[in-house]
């Protein structure tokens, strides 16, 4: 079973609960699949307090380390496979030739994530755009969007737009940090003995 929102009238919507498949006039398997939910945090759940509280620990999403950015989603009903699309301000109609996009199969229920080599999205910038969009391959009829005139949209049942902004100074900061590892790796590392003289290859002339 999955849940589909259908208009009952003028602005009015409901949700309501179909087998997994249903078959249209014409004979072709069409899939419900439900939006899915695009947040500017993600929660990890840590356990109870006293059998009364539930702890959670919540992040950004997406996470930012360096040049890559991980996003977490939950898979919508319906769907087997999931799009991460990222793109730079001011493409905020997602126009392909400046997106950046990772797909990822799925199953219902189904925690994922995503990474994202922000060097790799085309263009120059700091604040970038974000959608997810989700879709059951098995289904002969493809998403179409409302209005029918968002030509960028076929295909997939979107989210919201959400953006980030990595600031030059965060992305210093962070490299700072990645070089500061390195070093303390390499001072905890095992100094190999250096060679002899006669062990030593010298290059003939």
């Amino acid at each position: 079973m999955v849940a589909k929102q259908i208009q009952v009238a003028d602005g009015t919507y409901e949700w309501v609960w179909e087998e997994e498949s249903e078959y249209s006039s014409e004979g072709t398997i069409v899939v419900p699949v439900t939006p899915p939910g695009a947040y500017p945090w993600y929660w990890v759940f840590q356990g109870y307090e006293q059998d009364v509280y539930e702890i959670w620990d919540v992040f950004d999403n997406p996470e930012i380390f360096g040049n890559i950015a991980t996003f977490h989603f939950y898979s919508p009903a319906g769907a087997d496979e999931m799009i991460v699309q990222v793109t730079r301000d001011p493409n905020v109609t997602f126009d392909p030739q400046g997106v950046y996009s990772r797909t990822t199969p799925i199953s219902y229920g189904f925690e994922g994530a995503a990474q994202v080599d922000l060097t790799q999205v085309p263009g120059t910038g700091d604040l970038f755009w974000w959608r997810l969009g989700a879709r059951n391959r098995r289904s002969a009829t493809p998403p179409r969007p409302w209005p029918l005139h968002l030509g960028n949209d076929y295909g997939w049942v979107w989210s919201e737009r959400l953006a980030f902004a990595i600031s030059p100074l965060s992305r210093a900061s962070l490299l700072h940090q990645q070089r500061e590892a390195v070093t303390r790796s390499e001072l905890r590392g095992v100094r190999l003995p250096r060679r002899t003289a006669a062990e030593r290859v010298h290059r003939a002339e």
